[in-house]
């Protein structure tokens, strides 16, 4: 039966005003549903023109790992946006096949900072930063793969409404499940991962 016949069935002899207890599981999903990776958002096409779009600063800190970084550099690149800086933050990378990809990486799209010291991921981005000329800063992480082209530009059209301070990703795991769509306040008494 379902939930509910359950839970019927767990508390038939119990009277009205009655607590009951039960400290079993109740029932469980045999089988789970089918995740489907959820439409494209149309953002990008109906708050903002190309044209007024902010430049926008991508920092990208990274440490050796370059089967993660080609594919997140490769999703830049495809990233249909028309003003866009990229900062790799190459934090003490020592792999030679990292070393020549980023030496590799044409500067005129791609900026490659060297910090070898301790991993602060706060350090990093900030030091990227100031560095940046772009109106808008990109924080993303070096194991992102870009799904979408569109990507940024719904990100950039949410960032530049007035009444918003910063605007959170929705990323998905491979099967399409939602992994993280933003931070939200109020979660724990601070903020936390959205769903």
């Amino acid at each position: 039966g379902t939930v509910a016949d359950l839970a019927v069935k767990a508390t038939a002899d119990a009277a009205l005003d009655e607590v009951v207890r039960l400290p079993y599981v109740l029932h469980h999903r045999r089988v789970r549903p089918v995740p489907r990776v959820p439409a494209a958002s149309a953002l990008w096409d109906g708050h903002m023109a190309k044209a007024d779009a902010p430049k926008v600063t991508v920092i990208v800190p990274t440490r050796n790992r370059l089967d993660l970084l080609r594919t997140c550099i490769d999703g830049l690149a495809h990233t249909d946006y028309p003003s866009m800086e990229v900062i790799v933050v190459d934090n003490g990378s020592d792999d030679p096949a990292t070393l020549a990809y980023l030496a590799a990486l044409d500067p005129a799209r791609v900026r490659v900072l060297r910090d070898d010291g301790p991993f602060n991921f706060s350090r990093l981005n900030n030091r990227a930063a100031q560095l940046a000329t772009g109106e808008l800063l990109c924080l993303l992480n070096n194991d992102i793969e870009v799904l979408s082209g569109d990507w940024l530009g719904i990100m950039a059209s949410q960032a530049m409404r007035p009444e918003v301070g910063a605007v959170g990703a929705r990323l998905l795991y491979s099967d399409g499940r939602i992994q993280h769509a933003g931070v939200v306040l109020g979660i724990c008494g601070g903020a936390a991962h959205a769903h």
